[in-house]
């Protein structure tokens, strides 16, 4: 097996893992940390954010072990910072991407296409491929010596509601209310969501509005995903993977938590088919769902 193959196995069997967990628990969803708001995983040295499946493998693992600290960094960048990771403790994997000459011509489809993030992703279109990487990084409950910035309060509910209406809003995106069902159609590019006083909360409310307006952020006049799959279809599963992915990373940027969905469970085995079949499958879902967050956000700027 060469290195590729064998990064995409051991995270995908990560993941797969996770959610079989998670759906003999009934439902959870195996990125979120059950009764509080996810934190945004970063940098601990560059106090850069982590972005795609590197969000995901740092959110399994804290809810694996039960990190209340987002920052991670590599053994020798918390040497560089003053602390020093504790003897004994096992590392979680990061992966990142170098870029290679591409070999027999030129295009954009690269060995790993569509398993980039951000960024990354405008090598292919410069004569070069990606080859994917593993390091390992340590969260800070890893770590003696570590002096922890102290962390502001963190805003009100009203206040993160307020931040998740702007994003919202923002989308300019037709929101129907009414009946019983959250879905987003197509062919009449618009959002379905029940009234707002039949959510259990607020919160509730926007997190699916979010998970609605990640799949609009598909459209073929926008991201142009594949948004045909029909339901029982390995497409209409990895949509709805990108769809929980990119609400997900959304509801981190609002403040806002993101709650079970009761009707989800079929979704979860489905899921778990789909990686199964697809070692890249969660690098692909990640990778859109991040585009999906950034592109939805990005509405926000002036």
């Amino acid at each position: 097996m060469d290195e590729q193959a064998d990064i995409d196995e051991r995270i995908t069997a990560r993941f797969i893992e996770q959610m079989e967990k998670a759906s003999a628990a009934g439902w959870q969803k195996p990125w979120i940390t059950t009764g509080q708001n996810t934190l945004q995983p970063v940098n601990a040295a560059t106090r850069r954010e982590y972005r795609g499946v590197n969000v995901l493998m740092r959110w399994v693992a804290a809810e694996i072990t039960g990190y209340q600290d987002g920052r991670w960094a590599s053994f020798k960048q918390w040497q560089q910072i003053g602390a020093q990771v504790r003897r004994g403790e096992k590392g979680t994997p990061v992966v990142f991407y170098k870029e290679l000459p591409r070999r027999g011509g030129s295009g954009a489809d690269g060995p790993i296409s569509g398993q980039f993030e951000g960024a990354a992703a405008e090598a292919t279109q410069s004569g070069t491929d990606l080859l994917a990487k593993t390091s390992y990084v340590f969260n800070a409950a890893q770590v003696e010596g570590d002096t922890p910035p102290q962390r502001p309060e963190p805003p009100g509910l009203a206040v993160r509601l307020e931040s998740a209406e702007r994003c919202v809003a923002a989308t300019g995106a037709v929101i129907v209310h009414g009946g019983d069902r959250a879905f987003y159609r197509p062919a009449e590019d618009r959002i379905q969501l029940p009234p707002r006083e039949q959510f259990r909360s607020s919160e509730g409310y926007y997190a699916t509005a979010l998970h609605e307006l990640t799949h609009w952020s598909g459209h073929r006049s926008r991201l142009d995903r594949d948004l045909t799959g029909r339901f029982g279809t390995a497409a209409y599963a990895a949509e709805e993977l990108v769809a929980e992915i990119g609400a997900a990373f959304l509801c981190v940027k609002a403040g806002v938590t993101a709650e079970p969905w009761e009707d989800h469970a079929p979704y979860l085995k489905s899921w778990i088919a789909v990686l199964k079949a697809d070692n890249q499958a969660i690098f692909t879902a990640a990778s859109q769902a991040q585009k999906a967050a950034d592109y939805l956000v990005g509405l926000q700027m002036p």
